[in-house]
């Protein structure tokens, strides 16, 4: 699964959990410069496709992929949600 997403200009966070509810990768804004990110989900013991991207290996078969995204004043509520339908 290949993840590609927009970036705000504040604080975001991508995190994956497996279907027992454990969490096994975080990311913040923190750890990748720029306004693009790409992520590559990958299955138990499988190689990474080529191209580009942060290889995660899932943890389970079904699971969970959280972006969170703060909103720092309500006037960048509109942009946050352009930010959420180019994902």
């Amino acid at each position: 699964l290949r993840i590609r997403a927009t970036l705000p200009g504040s604080y975001w966070s991508i995190s994956f959990f497996a279907n027992n509810t454990d969490n096994f990768f975080v990311m913040n804004d923190a750890e990748i410069a720029g306004r693009e990110a790409e992520f590559v989900l990958v299955g138990r013991g499988k190689a990474k496709p080529a191209g580009p991207g942060t290889a995660v290996e899932a943890q389970s078969d079904r699971g969970v992929i959280l972006i969170r995204m703060l909103v720092e004043r309500p006037e960048a509520i509109p942009d946050l949600i352009a930010v959420q339908k180019l994902a």
